[in-house]
């Protein structure tokens, strides 16, 4: 039996390589789920499965790629195996393993900010406008720049 066509999208989320080896599953799964009294409900139950299944499509999706980009980092730069010792370079304490504690850091203070600006909505707000708001105006102020001062005018005189 196929799946209906926004399974098929919305699984997209997730990498292939765990499509193919979970989808059959992963369709089953949303069939049972969608048999469930909260979802049953017309237009809002069906709304909100699919609002549901979509965040945790993403969600999930995203994690697993990040998760399958850490462990190539790890394996490249020399961060530890499960049991303990590195993974390729020697034992770990070079400028390679640095790398692998740089990117780590660099995931855990990323999740923290995203746990700040869910908690404090209001703040993620401004956050997100003052920040578009700087972009957008810089981008603006780089092409009047590049476009009067920078590049010839496209007369002779």
């Amino acid at each position: 039996m196929s799946a209906p066509l926004f399974q098929r999208v919305l699984l997209r989320a997730y990498p292939r390589w765990f499509r193919e080896e979970f989808g059959d599953r992963l369709h089953d799964f949303l069939r049972q789920q969608r048999k469930e009294p909260r979802y049953r409900q017309p237009g809002l139950g069906s709304l909100r499965f699919w609002w549901d299944v979509g965040a945790d499509a993403v969600a999930t999706g995203v994690s697993l790629r990040v998760g399958r980009v850490r462990d190539r980092w790890r394996e490249i730069w020399g961060g530890r195996g499960n049991d303990g010792t590195a993974a390729l370079h020697g034992n770990g304490d070079g400028p390679e393993r640095g790398v692998g504690m740089m990117l780590d850091s660099i995931i855990r203070d990323v999740r923290q900010a995203i746990r700040g600006l869910a908690r404090n909505p209001g703040y993620a707000a401004v956050f997100i406008v003052t920040l578009g708001l700087g972009i957008g105006a810089n981008t603006a102020m780089f092409s009047a720049v590049n476009g009067v001062l920078i590049r010839d005018l496209p007369h002779e005189d």
